[in-house]
């Protein structure tokens, strides 16, 4: 991860941070290993006619019309292997977007800028929010709870900055796939067919109310193990937390409480099954966990503690790794490289957690505050 630190005053704009910024960027930029590739000639017209799109202001098309295009270059056509080839590595490079999954390979955006006026329809400030109306309406609700209906998605998407791009549904519908793809979007995970789930997201991202304390205290000493993840880097992404909880929820079932899906800035809570419950919470460069069970925590199953234990680490390590590619890094790390797992209990209505590579060695130890603690038990 890149170390520097920037503090920007966005109505400035004569402020010299943006300018440092952009210093950095293009240092990030130099560092790719896509940097100084040369682009084989036979690609040239292709690359030239989406760039003359871009200039007329085309923000997204078909692959379909991409296909077109390039058959009329007659003898310079390439052939579909290749424009598929050409189209991962300018996604590669950034110069547009192209998903080569089978619900996203219909579209390109060749105008990669245009996602930001897609997303800042709901992924906004307060104060660029409207005075009054529907719009408003929708975007409160959202920030409260971090629930987002199908239908008032597109609403948001009907405001002029949006309405440009998204010009009909297949587009619309297009889009939410590539957000759900990128864990912007989240489907509820649900236990029974009837849930109308698809009618419905979750955008943790955007979700300010904070996990009430009522809630944390359901993680008790006799009912609650813990494991946690520390993180190596000092500095971390904050988006890492919306993508992880996102990743979570899209395994386990969001706890419901007053009709209220207990999403949280920075935390969740989610039904394990229907004896105990997971609880993630992100702290700085520590990622809690805690599984806790109706009764006691020896009724809680090794087996899904294993099972919790392994989502995660698999979900952590490709976040971890995937933004590790974005800033130059080597991503075939080991996970001990990425984080340290540590496990523990609760003590005294405090958290206290030992190293896993030390507790494996010990059948039991004593925490912090002077509690025996024993292997079997986590």
């Amino acid at each position: 991860m890149y170390d520097k630190v920037f503090f920007i005053n966005a109505t400035d704009a004569a402020d010299l941070e943006i300018d440092r910024l952009k210093e950095t960027l293009v240092d990030i930029a130099f560092q790719q290993s896509t940097w100084g590739q040369q682009m084989p000639i036979v690609w040239v017209p292709l690359d030239l006619q989406i760039s003359d799109m871009r200039a007329d202001g085309v923000k997204l098309i078909t692959k379909e019309r991409l296909l077109d295009i390039n058959q009329s270059n007659k003898e310079f056509a390439l052939s579909e292997r290749r424009v598929e080839d050409f189209l991962l590595v300018q996604h590669s490079i950034g110069k547009l977007l192209y998903f080569d999954e089978p619900a996203l390979r219909d579209f390109v955006v060749i105008q990669p800028s245009a996602m930001v006026n897609i997303l800042r329809a709901f992924i906004t400030d307060i104060m660029f929010w409207p005075e009054n109306g529907p719009i408003r309406a929708i975007l409160e609700s959202l920030s409260s709870t971090g629930v987002l209906k199908k239908t008032d998605l597109f609403t948001l998407w009907s405001q002029p900055a949006s309405k440009e791009i998204l010009t009909d549904v297949r587009t619309k519908e297009y889009v939410v796939q590539v957000l759900l793809h990128l864990d912007i979007l989240v489907e509820p995970k649900c236990y029974t067919e009837k849930d109308t789930a698809a009618d419905l997201f979750l955008v943790p991202c955007i979700v300010k109310s904070k996990i009430s304390r009522k809630m944390k205290k359901n993680a008790t000493d006799d009912r609650t193990i813990c494991i946690a993840y520390h993180l190596k880097e000092t500095v971390v992404p904050s988006a890492l937390s919306f993508k992880l909880i996102g990743a979570a929820i899209s395994i386990w079932p969001l706890k419901v409480v007053d009709s209220r899906f207990c999403l949280y800035f920075q935390a969740a809570i989610m039904d394990a099954d229907n004896k105990n419950e997971l609880q993630i919470h992100v702290k700085g460069q520590r990622i809690i966990v805690y599984l806790i069970n109706e009764v006691s925590k020896q009724h809680i199953s090794p087996d899904l503690a294993t099972t919790v234990q392994e989502c995660l680490i698999l979900a952590l390590g490709r976040i971890l790794q995937f933004y590790s590619r974005c800033f130059g890094k080597e991503s075939h790390q080991v996970m001990s490289d990425l984080f340290e797992i540590e496990v523990g209990e609760i003590c005294n209505g405090e958290t206290c957690l030992f190293a896993l590579s030390d507790a494996k060695k010990q059948t039991h130890w004593r925490c912090k505050n002077g509690k025996n603690m024993k292997q079997n038990v986590l």
